[in-house]
Order: C-alpha cells, then sequence, then structure tokens
C-alpha cells in the first residue's frame, strides 16, 4: 500500500486466473481499492483457455462491471487466426471483445495449420 493513499496497491509480477482457466499477468500493476480498478504495466499477457493469446503493455479491469480496457496497441494470435489494435474493450458480461483504431485481421477459416 502506498503510504500517500492507502486505497492504492502496487503490485509486482501480478497474476490472476478465473474459474474458466483464463489467465493474466503483467510485470506491474495498480489496484485501486477505492474505484475498484486494477491497471497492469509493461508486458501484460491474456491467456485464454481456448488457446488465444494476446499481448499489450496496458489493461485497466473495471472490476464492478467487469471489462477490461486498453488505450495502448493489442496484438493477438489463436486458433483461427490474428489481431492488432491500436485499443481495445473486454466485457465479460457479454462475452465480447471490441477492437478500435486501425485494425488489422488475418483469418483462417478451417483453423490455424499446425
Amino acid at each position: 500500500r502506498r503510504r500517500s493513499n492507502d486505497d492504492l496497491v502496487d503490485l509486482v509480477n501480478p497474476k490472476l486466473v478465473d474459474a474458466f482457466n483464463s489467465e493474466i499477468i503483467a510485470p506491474t500493476g495498480l489496484f485501486d481499492r477505492a474505484s475498484e480498478t486494477l491497471e497492469l504495466f509493461e508486458d501484460v499477457v491474456l491467456t485464454d483457455a481456448k488457446g488465444y493469446v494476446f499481448n499489450t503493455t496496458h489493461a485497466r479491469m473495471l472490476i464492478s462491471t467487469g471489462r477490461v480496457e486498453g488505450m495502448q496497441p493489442l496484438g493477438g494470435t489463436g486458433p483461427i487466426g490474428d489481431v492488432r489494435s491500436d485499443s481495445y474493450e473486454l466485457n465479460n458480461d457479454s462475452d465480447s471483445v471490441t477492437f478500435t483504431g486501425r485494425v488489422q485481421t488475418m483469418l483462417f477459416p478451417d483453423g490455424r495449420e499446425n
């Protein structure tokens, strides 16, 4: 906890794993108890149970609404393709991801070749 503000907690190597075995890791983070937000910085990696891996340098988790947003570029790869975008938003309630900015995708309709 920060001495100047008890609601702010600096994190080293935070790792979150949900009930579906999706995980998000980062070298550093900041949890704000008052606003219920978790910010992750540097080499942020999100991996889900379906085989998708996303990389970015920033993720903001809004715990009360179940959203993750990032204003930094995101790159991802998975079983059906690759994506890159300038920013993004994940919404757990609707199980959706919105990519914004310059979005580039490569889709493999029959799945990725091994």
